[in-house]
């Protein structure tokens, strides 16, 4: 097994020199270029590539937790909010017809074969995408340097006041160190293309799926088996602390009462009297005169005789002059001033201070997990 075959050039004048095998470094060209086939697959759908809450195999998760309070609030209770985030990798076989680059080897200039390829470009490839070549995935908060990459997905840690975010970032192109191209058989030897090298894409997936190799994974630490690369920054988890804090805190409470009302009052009393009154006018009035009369006098039903007598004979007068009557009627009597007091109802709301001790919600934090993006390379 070598490596894959290039044309030599003269450093210097530039001309032809013969063939030569290609250093790592000669090679990053065919990387970016392999590269830019895996980029160019649809990031939610395309093979071999990570998606966050979509489909394909399950490599990892991060669930961020919450209080639903914020901080210095109390007394609350111990609920945790969460917000689950499960990366995937879609891995799927392949099958076509690559262009296979040539090698040197029994003494012949041949194709190369399927172990040459995994270990002259697909190992290197692998390598070269753990140090973020083109194709790569990268989870940290800011854009990596170097290259073209895109944001794909965002992850947030949610913490009252203190939240922040994580992105998964995919690099889409970048500026390879060498411009040599592996040669293909052809009418003659000839360089390989961009899109000649993208059809290695399908050994490559069909490479990832039985090696291991190029996976991605997400876990606190590198997964068991094999060789595993961080690729960015560590994610964590946070949440808010809780603990008991004295405070003072207020209740409405509504009362009933009332208070009595001092009074001063002044009334006049009024009474019953029978009085006198003088009248002055002209009235008739009636006297008796004696009158001599004489009265036979009978014994046994024969006259006896006559006793005198005197008889009085009412008479008639009007007078003038000033005469009295009486009569009855209401006498105002003197005015008093009574003191006293009466009872006055009343109702009404107030806040009423209260000191407790309760669950706060704190302002320091807590870590709950960390998460880390991997890729196997060995």
């Amino acid at each position: 097994m070598t490596r894959p075959l290039a044309i030599k050039y003269n450093s210097q004048t530039g001309a032809f020199q013969g063939l030569q095998e290609m250093s790592d470094t000669e090679l990053s060209n065919t990387f970016n270029s392999l590269g830019l086939a895996v980029a160019s697959k649809p990031s939610a759908s395309g093979n071999l590539t990570v998606n966050v809450n979509g489909t394909g195999t399950v490599i990892g998760g991060f669930t961020d937790t919450s209080r639903p309070d914020p901080v210095n609030s109390h007394p609350v209770g111990t609920t945790i909010l969460e917000s689950s985030y499960v990366f995937n990798q879609i891995l799927q076989s392949e099958t076509g017809s690559p262009t296979r680059p040539v090698e040197w080897s029994n003494n012949a200039i041949r194709q190369m074969s399927d172990a040459s390829i995994n270990e002259y470009i697909f190992d290197k490839f692998v390598a070269a995408l753990s140090g973020k070549s083109t194709g790569s995935y990268v989870l940290q908060p800011n854009e990596p340097t170097g290259g073209t990459w895109v944001q794909l997905y965002t992850i947030t840690n949610s913490i009252q006041g203190a939240g922040n975010t994580t992105y998964l970032w995919r690099k889409t192109n970048a500026s390879p160190p060498s411009s040599k191209r592996p040669l293909k058989i052809s009418d003659n030897l000839r360089e390989m293309t961009d899109n000649e090298i993208a059809t290695l894409f399908g050994d490559y997936a069909n490479y990832v799926i039985d090696t291991g190799k190029g996976k991605y994974a997400v876990s606190d630490g590198p997964p068991a088996g094999g060789t595993w690369v961080k690729m960015g920054e560590t994610l964590s988890d946070t949440i808010r602390n809780l603990g008991n804090v004295s405070y003072t805190g207020y209740f409405t409470r509504t009362y009933s009462g009332g208070y009595y009302q001092p009074y001063s009052v002044d009334y006049t009393g009024y009474f019953t009297r029978t009085y006198y009154l003088n009248y002055t006018g002209s009235y008739t009035g009636s006297y008796n005169r004696a009158v001599a009369t004489s009265t036979p006098i009978y014994y046994s039903g024969r006259l006896a005789g006559y006793t005198p007598g005197v008889g009085y004979t009412p008479i008639s007068k009007t007078y003038s002059g000033t005469y009295n009557t009486t009569t009855t009627g209401q006498v105002a009597g003197p005015t008093r001033t009574v003191n006293g007091s009466y009872f006055v109802p009343s109702s009404s709301q107030g806040s009423v201070p209260r000191s407790y001790t309760g669950l706060t919600v704190l302002s320091s934090t807590a870590t709950v997990s960390n998460i880390n993006l991997w890729i196997r390379t060995g």
